[in-house]
């Protein structure tokens, strides 16, 4: 029988009475059974990958194709039917954090963000339940692709064929071998020169020790020759610098020359020009080839024969004006050209044109005109003979008619102008037409402008004056003719009116229900408050009904709509810690004197922490980056300035709820209880001591046991449900 197909087993009734009262150790319970049976199937069927692919980060973001990896947990397998992707959150500037993408039990995958360090960055561990496909370093923005897995048979299990990644940019002159490890991956460099091994390092190297070079910079490496600080140095058979790809890996032989001293001989074959057959061949790029000595001959011979071709002007080749294309072209001078016989003819159609042009000019020119008047002398003549009639006949003796009156009495000479001079008589002159409104002269006339004028002055007069105030339509007083929409009121009424209807602007006083707007929350002005604007602070930071946020996800950022909120956690399971972050103010700008309290469901066995990335914590103890609280153990917290935060803890207890105040005290004597609750959160949950409690003796009789050796806690430390260890610093026993 296959031993992972022994499912879980049980104690009997009957086995539960024979072995009553017996010595245990002649047989075994079901639990004991079953926990053995568990290690040998984890050792027969571990958790593993079964398979590997590629989880590749494009612009920050990692991709996993689907079925791309399968693992097994439990004995379960499992993989992604779908594709997977998800962002890489950026690590602060200046620090570098390694991250890992881990399979579940629920087909997919999830990502576990690693701590922050200057130069070195630890990997974080998977979560129970989990396993870990992949990993990559963050830097800033920069993110690594992970490196390929290595598995199966290709495994190798010496540590001198790791690869250890260096970073620094720049050329370097030399990175030190300091164990067995003498294979790098070069992370941001722009070229390597040389090792440096010291004395007390030289154990870890001998002649044609293998060394590996990998170039995982983003770009071209340059691997320099015979070069450097350091006492071992690169060394290529061409003696030239080499350079190579990223992700290209080359091989080296370390050589050992004298004392701590030598070289890394290149493993392979570098190809130059003499080797593929090409040792004549210029290093020239094809806009710069120079002309050869064969081609120089030949153009200089071309040029000769232009040259000559161009000095003889004789017709060589006996052109004819037919292969030009001029057959039909006389041999004759511009000035000498003949007229053409279709510009004769255009020439004889525009003249026939322009002539009857003419004649229709001097046609309507004559208009019918009487034979003795039809031509210019004629008409002429006739000018001069009305010149000679009205000459001499003037009132002003000068010869102009400029009046009526001298009109008329040219008129009065013919007797065709009796009539018009009849006609004319009482006729006002332009003389006595005035354009002006201050005239007082008899006789004289109004210029149609200004009557145009005076009759708008008449239009707006009157609407001036049917606007104005009827005096007989004043109202007594506003209140007395409230109900009139014909009567006015008096500037005076109108101030009585209002005075009697609204407070004064200074030092008010208020009957009624008055109604203010209702402002923001954490607004600091001299704005009047209304109810809602103080109940809302109050539910800010004050004393008021408290408001309650529930949160169910394992990772929960805070937000503005938090303030004010007690937010508890309802766990998810044991395995996995919730994580409240406080974000930068950049983020979600808090307003300083927000209050938030983290607080968690009533269910033991479960814990969560606090942490802020890039925000100051105060109350939080010497490099303690995460908080942990729980049922029993809740934080306030409270905005002091931009990212600066305050936590309050609240006291240490003993399990019957009575206050306990010994931060980091020493206790002299024999301490007994059945309960001692611990300065660090367990994962079984608990209340909190702020501080260390240290014991110089410790009666464990009343307490159950978690482990062996009891007595190894004379001089111990209680932490989280049981003692560290003064001398090993390892956690010995549980306490419940």
């Amino acid at each position: 029988m296959d031993i992972l197909e022994i499912g879980k087993k049980e104690d009997s009734p009957e086995k539960l009475t024979t072995i009553a009262g017996k010595d245990p150790k002649y047989f075994l319970m079901a639990d004991e059974f079953n926990a053995v049976v568990d290690h040998v199937k984890t050792i027969v069927s571990p958790d593993e990958v079964t398979k590997y692919g590629e989880a590749p980060v494009i612009d920050g973001v990692v991709h996993i194709a689907a079925l791309e990896f399968a693992w097994k947990l439990n004995q379960v397998d499992y993989s992604n039917p779908v594709a997977y992707s998800a962002p890489i959150i950026s690590s602060t500037e200046g620090y570098i954090r390694t991250d890992i993408v881990v399979g579940n039990m629920f087909n997919t995958y999830q990502i576990i963000q690693g701590d922050e360090g200057v130069d070195i960055a630890e990997k974080p561990k998977p979560y129970p339940n989990t396993i870990e496909i992949s990993s990559f370093d963050v830097r800033g923005t920069v993110v690594s692709q992970p490196a390929p897995a290595i598995n199966g048979s290709a495994y190798i299990e010496k540590s001198e064929l790791s690869f250890k990644k260096l970073y620094g940019t720049g050329n370097k002159a030399a990175f030190s071998i300091t164990d067995e490890t003498a294979s790098f991956r070069i992370m941001e460099a722009t070229s390597i020169a040389s090792i440096s091994v010291s004395n007390s390092n030289k154990k870890y190297i001998y002649a044609g020790k293998d060394h590996y070079i990998k170039n995982e910079t983003g770009t071209t490496l340059i691997i320099k020759h015979n070069s450097g600080t350091g006492n071992f140095k690169y060394f290529f058979p061409n003696e030239i610098d080499l350079v190579i790809q990223n992700n290209e890996i080359v091989h080296f032989k370390i050589k050992i020359a004298t004392g701590n001293s030598g070289f890394l001989d290149y493993v392979g074959t570098i190809y130059d020009k003499t080797r593929i057959g090409l040792s004549n061949v210029d290093n020239t790029s094809d806009a710069n080839k120079p002309i050869s000595t064969a081609q120089a001959t030949a153009i200089a011979t071309v040029q000769a024969d232009i040259d000559t071709h161009e000095a003889n002007t004789s017709n060589p080749h006996s052109v004819t004006k037919s292969q030009v294309g001029l057959g039909s072209v006389d041999n004759t001078s511009d000035a000498n050209k003949p007229v053409s016989t279709l510009q004769a003819a255009a020439d004889a159609a525009k003249l026939s044109e322009a002539k009857t042009y003419s004649d229709g000019l001097i046609t309507q020119l004559i208009n019918g005109a009487p034979t003795d008047g039809n031509t210019l002398k004629e008409l002429n003549d006739k000018i001069l003979a009305v010149q000679a009639i009205i000459g001499g006949t003037t009132a002003d003796g000068d010869a102009i008619v400029n009046t009526v009156a001298e009109l008329l009495a040219v008129f009065a000479t013919f007797p065709e102008g009796v009539d018009l001079v009849t006609l004319l008589s009482g006729k006002v002159n332009t003389t006595d037409v005035y354009n002006a409104l201050d005239c007082i002269v008899a006789g004289k006339v109004a210029d149609a402008r200004q009557l145009k004028f005076l009759n708008d002055l008449i239009v707006a007069l009157t609407t001036v004056v049917a606007g104005k105030e009827n005096s007989s339509n004043k109202a007594a007083s506003a209140d007395a003719d409230i109900t009139s929409d014909t009567k006015f009121p008096t500037i005076l009424k109108m101030v009585n009116y209002v005075t009697g209807l609204f407070a004064k602007k200074d030092s008010p006083t208020f009957t009624g229900t008055p109604i203010v707007p209702t402002a923001a929350v954490g607004t600091n002005t001299g704005q009047a408050a209304s109810t809602a604007f103080v109940l809302a602070n109050l539910g800010s930071g004050g004393d008021a009904l408290e408001n309650i946020k529930y949160i169910t996800t394992p990772d929960y950022t805070l937000q503005l709509s938090d303030s004010g909120y007690r937010v508890i956690v309802a766990p998810l399971s044991s395995s996995i810690t919730t994580t409240i972050t406080i974000p930068l103010n950049s983020s979600v700008p808090f307003p300083i004197g927000t209050k938030i309290t983290l607080d968690q469901n009533q269910v033991l066995g479960y814990y969560n922490k606090l942490v802020g990335p890039g925000v100051t914590i105060k109350g939080a103890r010497p490099s303690e980056t995460n908080i942990y609280f729980n049922t029993y153990y809740p934080l306030k917290l409270l905005k002091l300035g931009t990212d600066t935060w305050e936590v309050e803890r609240p006291a240490p207890m003993w399990s019957d709820g009575n206050i306990l105040n010994l931060p980091s005290c020493a206790i002299t004597g024999t301490l007994y209880g059945a309960y001692i609750y611990a300065t660090a959160l367990n994962t079984q949950g608990g209340d909190v001591i702020g501080g260390k409690l240290k014991v110089s003796s410790m009666d464990l009789s009343l307490l159950s046991a978690y482990a062996n050796d009891a007595a190894a806690a004379s001089g111990g430390v209680a932490v989280g449900f049981g003692y560290i260890n003064s001398s090993t610093g390892a956690l010995q026993r549980r306490l419940t």
